[in-house]
């Protein structure tokens, strides 16, 4: 690591898949003192429970069944995961930041569903940040859909952010 490394990330496709390396690694990274970083969409809160103490910074990518980006007969098992993630990220307290990406196909009954099961386990407090991703391209939320989303984690939130994908724009994968 070269000394002007301030920070880990471990992200893309999901680090969990690898949680063995990826828990040694930021075992190895915190003993030089370098903050970690992990965002995930925690599909397996057993994996998740193993990285967690090695992580100095989580940000859970929560998903709505409607938004296309989970196959729907698994939606139930994969919130049940991101919640068990959310209580284990909070409990153990790391600065933990929500991250939901929405489409124009996202709607808001489901969004605010989600707000709600989110918020009736944690409270402000415990977070960081809350951050709505607009997915890019075919699917893409118009400006008032967008703000809809924003009004609706406003209620619980206040430092809720609209985060385009940049790396899209740029035309990175």
């Amino acid at each position: 690591m070269k000394n002007n490394t301030y920070k880990v990330n471990f992200t893309g496709g999901d680090p969990l898949l690898q949680s063995e390396a990826v828990g040694e690694l930021a075992k190895f990274i915190q003993l030089k003192k370098i903050p970690t970083y992990l965002e995930s969409s925690c599909y397996d809160s057993v994996r998740f429970s193993q990285v967690l103490p090695n992580i100095d910074y989580i940000k859970i990518e929560f998903k709505t069944p409607d938004s296309e980006f989970v196959d729907t007969k698994h939606y139930s098992k994969l919130l049940e995961n991101e919640i068990d993630c959310l209580k284990l990220a909070t409990n153990s307290g790391k600065v933990t930041y929500i991250k939901v990406i929405v489409s124009s196909r996202t709607e808001l009954g489901s969004f605010k569903e989600l707000l709600k099961k989110i918020f009736d386990i944690i409270s402000e407090s415990q977070l960081a940040g809350f951050i709505i991703q607009p997915s890019y391209g075919i699917a893409e939320p118009n400006l008032e859909h967008l703000f809809s989303f924003y009004d609706a984690v406003y209620v619980y939130y206040k430092d809720v952010r609209i985060v385009p994908q940049l790396h899209k724009f740029i035309g990175a994968p």
